[in-house]
């Protein structure tokens, strides 16, 4: 019997390992219902640790999270093939997941971020292996990361013209470094550091 395309397509493949599966792990099943679970395992989407807390950054926050959400969404099309079905899958079920706080993050620095995001997944009980690209790498927006998105912005505005993110970028720490399955994810630009700066 002839296998529909859409049934192997590299969108229906990306909701099977990064969605579907995870919801299946024990740590996750055992997790109560809640905000915490379904992120885990009805979404997918990038964990962010913000570092950054001047008073500027209240108005950019938001901003980044808006042109980074569209930026994705963008990029699903070019990306994935699949059916319609898939695709439309594949947007409703993005989502981000910021940790905001003044008291535990500010001024953090990508090993303290790294040891963070390593924390939180182990007070979940999630397993060390089989995890999806998505929770062995965290993204980080500390002062150098909004500094250059404000700038951007504000150059925009002078030029009475709508902003260009393009080049606007963001930091990719890997938790677990190195780690010889995110090499076709970040490759050698991490550089020996266990983190990269990534445009979008």
């Amino acid at each position: 019997m002839p296998v529909h395309q859409h049934h192997t397509s590299p969108a229906s493949v990306f909701l099977k390992e990064e969605v579907y599966r995870l919801g299946a792990l024990p740590g996750v099943r055992s997790l109560p219902p809640g905000p915490e679970r379904d992120f885990l395992a009805l979404s997918w989407g990038p964990i962010i640790y913000r570092t950054s807390y001047a008073p500027e950054t209240k108005r950019l926050l938001p901003v980044f999270l808006r042109y980074l959400n569209n930026s994705v969404h963008r990029a699903l099309r070019r990306t994935f093939t699949g059916s319609d079905e898939e695709i439309e899958s594949l947007t409703t079920t993005y989502s981000s997941k910021v940790f905001s706080s003044p008291e535990i993050y500010a001024k953090l620095n990508e090993e303290s971020i790294r040891q963070a995001f390593h924390d939180f997944k182990v007070s979940l009980g999630l397993p060390e292996t089989e995890l999806p690209s998505r929770l062995r790498i965290c993204l980080m927006l500390d002062d150098e990361v909004l500094a250059h998105l404000k700038c951007v912005l504000d150059l925009s505005s002078m030029a009475e013209e709508d902003a260009d993110v393009g080049g606007c970028w963001v930091k990719v720490v890997e938790e677990n470094f190195p780690d010889s399955r995110m090499e076709n994810i970040v490759g050698v630009i991490m550089g020996g550091r266990g983190w990269h700066s990534m445009h979008w």
